[in-house]
């Protein structure tokens, strides 16, 4: 059933008068079309022969010469025209083209390595669907890389991936196995570029049934590519079975999952509210003895923040944080930003507040500013220009009293620095002075220069600063000046 469909795909794709529309982006990719259309035999193909038993068909020297004359000419037009009339005068299958390996090769090589020319990487495109259909062992693995290539570069501008995941397709169906490492890596960022996670995935799915099947070696995917599925079933489709199918084809095939594995499933059980799951990888994690398990939680985090489960969100950070005897979460910004939103959607200030306490209480005296939860979720509210969400974040901390620590503070005159809002700015540093944080005025300021704060706009905040940080401020203005 997906032979036949695909066949028609791209008979549809040579033909420019086809009776049923072909799918939109292959179909401007092609358009006009290149190929004649061939009559569709009413017989099955017979099966090709083993590239080792291949009998090619003598190339016919008269036109062997004038192609690769135009080709050392860099004449591909001509070389083009010429290929063009050889193939329309193969009328079967049975049929080889009557050209040399090299001679094939290096013309749709050319054709891809033409710059910012959509019009031959068509033409590549193609001939590498013509020579698939009719003698795909003139084709080198070389030349389908240097394709897959061109596309993706191609991507960048014009948003077409669908000739790689085509080309793909016909190779599995006319049993031209090219090693997984060519083109599976390729594809999947072709993927993520055209947001085409879907064709990645029949196509990896057909991968890996025919390594399985065949026990193909070569066809084995790559760890990478593997977590390139995973991340497609639980984030875009959210599907609990296809993951699982992902997880148990990497395990027939040996391929050993990691952190980010493990990250997906995590994200995607929280989604859909699966606890018993999501203990069983949290044990699965421990026996693999990860090093780092920032990433595992993360996912898992975002997942309970996507389902609106803050409840979970604050005790698997307080747990993680736990176990990590207080030395920092290694979020990423992007989590941080989520958990920012997923509270001012779902619960409140107060609450955030509330979460920044009680990570305070379990962080390491140690730890960097950067790492710690506090200055994660205020410097997340600042990049998301929620900097009066911000500045009542620290409202809230002090109303609900115990201490606030600096990272707190730091990201907020951050923010004040580079809008040059020293009046409040100024105003902030009055109320840590009342709080007597005068102390810490001096680890402040270097934060605040790490942070590229201009020493300008610091200075300007010496409104209401302690004598303590006006000595240390005109030290470090002198310095700068010198």
């Amino acid at each position: 059933m997906l032979k036949r469909r695909f066949l028609n795909i791209v008979l549809r794709t040579f033909s420019s008068e086809s009776q049923t529309p072909s799918p939109p982006s292959i179909y401007s990719f092609l358009k006009p079309s290149i190929f004649s259309p061939k009559p569709i035999s009413k017989h099955p193909l017979n099966p090709l022969p083993n590239p080792n038993t291949h009998i090619q068909t003598p190339p016919n020297p008269n036109l062997e010469t004038t192609i690769q004359s135009h080709l050392q000419q860099d004449n591909l037009n001509e070389a083009w025209k010429t290929f063009k009339t050889l193939s329309s005068s193969s009328k079967s299958k049975s049929e080889s083209l009557v050209l040399s390996k090299d001679v094939v090769n290096l013309l749709i090589i050319k054709l891809c390595v033409v710059k910012n020319d959509a019009h031959n990487l068509k033409r590549a495109f193609a001939s590498l669907m013509f020579v698939l259909e009719n003698d795909p062992f003139l084709l080198e693995y070389k030349t389908v890389e240097v394709f897959l290539s061109s596309v993706k570069v191609s991507c960048g501008s014009t948003n077409v991936g669908a000739p790689a995941f085509a080309l793909v397709k016909c190779m599995f169906k006319n049993r031209f196995f090219v090693p997984f490492s060519i083109w599976g890596d390729v594809l999947v960022e072709i993927s993520r570029v055209t947001g085409r996670f879907r064709d990645f995935f029949e196509v990896f799915n057909e991968n890996c049934r025919v390594a399985k099947e065949e026990k193909m070696e070569v066809l084995k995917p790559s760890l990478s590519a593997c977590n390139a599925a995973l991340e497609g079933c639980c984030y875009e489709i959210e599907s609990v079975t296809d993951a699982q199918k992902v997880i148990e084809t990497m395990s027939v095939l040996g391929v050993h999952p990691d952190e980010t594995s493990f990250g997906c499933l995590a994200y995607l059980y929280a989604v859909k509210g699966l606890k018993n799951k999501i203990a069983e990888l949290e044990d699965l994690v421990c026996r693999f003895g990860f090093s780092d398990k920032s990433v595992f939680f993360s996912k898992l985090v975002s997942g309970y923040v996507k389902s609106g489960n803050l409840e979970s969100v604050s005790s698997t950070m307080l747990t993680n944080l736990r176990e990590l005897d207080g030395k920092g979460l290694n979020f990423s910004q992007e989590t941080y930003g989520e958990i920012v939103k997923g509270y001012i959607d779902h619960g409140s200030i107060k609450d955030l507040a509330s979460l920044i306490h009680e990570a305070q209480k379990l962080e390491s005296k140690s730890i960097l500013v950067e790492n710690s939860v506090g200055y994660g979720i205020v410097n997340a509210c600042v990049n998301l220009g929620l900097l009066e969400k911000a500045h009542g974040v620290l409202d809230e901390m002090n109303a609900q009293g115990g201490s606030v620590g600096l990272g707190v503070y730091v990201s907020i005159l951050k923010a004040y620095g580079k809008e040059k809002r020293t009046a409040e700015a100024a105003q902030l540093v009055s109320e840590m002075c009342s709080l007597g944080l005068e102390p810490m005025f001096g680890r402040l300021l270097i934060l605040l220069n790490r942070c590229y704060v201009p020493i300008v706009a610091v200075k300007n905040f010496s409104v209401g600063f302690s004598p303590f940080f006006r000595k240390t401020m005109k030290k470090k203005a002198k310095n700068t000046e010198v």
